[in-house]
């Protein structure tokens, strides 16, 4: 699992987590381990590829090198 390899700290890169201090509308920080951020959604979306390529997957034809 992308999440649990990286680690709980590490993981954060790839959720819509802000440290105090950094966003102004978030003074506060903001701790969301639900919502992808743009990095996160493309790891997803570049596991979900890999696996359509290994499977063998007739959509595996549309994708890009």
């Amino acid at each position: 699992n992308l999440v649990e390899q990286a680690g709980p700290e590490a993981s954060k890169r790839w959720f819509n987590f802000i440290y105090p201090g950094v966003v102004t509308r978030f003074p506060d920080g903001r701790a969301d381990n639900t919502h992808w951020n743009y990095d996160g959604a493309c790891a997803v979306a570049q596991l979900f590829a890999d696996c359509l390529r290994k499977t063998g997957h007739p959509l595996a034809a549309y994708l890009n090198e």
